[in-house]
Formats: structure tokens, sequence, C-alpha cells
């Protein structure tokens, strides 16, 4: 059970694709939320390995502390998709 604050983030892809990241929030866990229809990618701060998140699934990500950690981008397409992520700050999970 995650206890802690919670912080819900909204954001619209680009189109072009390029990787982009949310809004600095501090968090030590950082769920997203993909209930869109497209596979999405993340990346944490510009490292090259992806990891891929299929449509209408979620990661929840620990080891973070901000928000702005985390860059993501639709793996592929052009038409833009809205993410969800939720912050938690809490030392369980």
């Amino acid at each position: 059970m995650i206890t802690g604050t919670r912080q819900e983030k909204i954001l619209n892809l680009s189109v072009a694709g390029e990787f982009v990241s949310f809004e600095p929030t501090t968090c030590q866990q950082f769920d997203l939320i993909n209930y869109t229809d497209a596979d999405i990618e993340y990346r944490r701060e510009d490292e090259g390995a992806t990891i891929t998140i299929p449509a209408g699934n979620t990661r929840l990500i620990i080891g973070v502390t901000s928000t702005s950690d985390i860059e993501i981008k639709r793996k592929t397409g052009t038409t833009a998709v809205t993410i969800q992520a939720e912050t938690f700050n809490s030392s369980r999970y």
C-alpha cells in the first residue's frame, strides 16, 4: 500500500514524438498511467535506454526525486495522446 501525498499531473505528448518531461514536482514514486490506445516510451534524464509502456497499462517508477527526472514520448505515430501521472511521497511502497 502506498501512503503519502498524491498530486495528479496531466501532460500532452508532442506530436513530433520527441521526449518531453513533466513540470518539476518533488516525489519519491511516480506512476505513469497510459490509458490511451498508443504505446509510450519513457527514459530517465536523457539516458539512452527506453522502456515501453503498452497501451492500457501503468508503470510505477521508484527512486526519483522529481517528475522532471522522467521523459516520455509516443512510441510511434504523430497524433498527440494525453498521459496521466500520479506522484507519491512516502517511504512505503
